[in-house]
């Protein structure tokens, strides 16, 4: 029996400016979630109770490079003064019929969140518009590039959030032609 569990990475933010990576195979899952930002991400004592294994050290921006967005449930980021909570978003429109379209499950934004209500409004809003953005591109209304545009528009308060994978495939990518 193979148990899939509620992926989470741990960043810890090292006095370099580097970034320890841990990886745990049930952290998250909602009540740490919920113990996390019901603690105005204060305490990370919550995250002590899951099983972490190292991964991986370096520059957060490669480490999140070849973040799993499909099979991560959360993202911690642990400084000396707290803990910021995101929720990985896929950018893939899972209800697209033409499945040449895909994207890989690395292509994905982070989505800080500072409640439970808006991690469960996160998730909740992000299945809704992706499901809309795919109907979309299912009926002619709009390519998956101009999809993928709006979804990163509507998640994202500010466009220097976009990794730059994503930034890079929709400057390439035919948006508005």
């Amino acid at each position: 029996m193979v148990a899939v569990g509620e992926r989470a990475l741990a960043l810890y933010e090292r006095p370099d400016g580097r970034y320890d990576v841990f990886a745990s195979q049930w952290a998250g899952e909602w009540a740490a979630i919920a113990a996390v930002l019901a603690s105005d991400g204060t305490h990370p004592a919550v995250l002590d109770r899951y099983r972490w294994e190292w991964r991986d050290a370096g520059p957060r921006a490669a480490l999140l490079a070849g973040l799993d967005y499909l099979s991560t449930a959360a993202v911690y980021e642990l400084s000396p003064e707290a803990v910021r909570v995101s929720v990985p978003v896929w950018l893939g429109l899972d209800a697209l019929a033409v499945k040449g379209d895909q994207l890989p499950a690395e292509f994905g934004v982070l989505i800080p969140v500072n409640g439970v209500h808006d991690a469960i409004r996160t998730r909740l809003g992000c299945r809704w518009l992706k499901a809309a953005a795919g109907r979309a591109v299912e009926t002619g209304l709009l390519s998956v590039p101009q999809a993928v545009s709006l979804l990163v528009l509507f998640l994202l308060p500010a466009s220097r959030d976009v990794p730059p994978a994503v930034a890079a495939w929709l400057d390439t990518a035919s948006v508005f032609g």
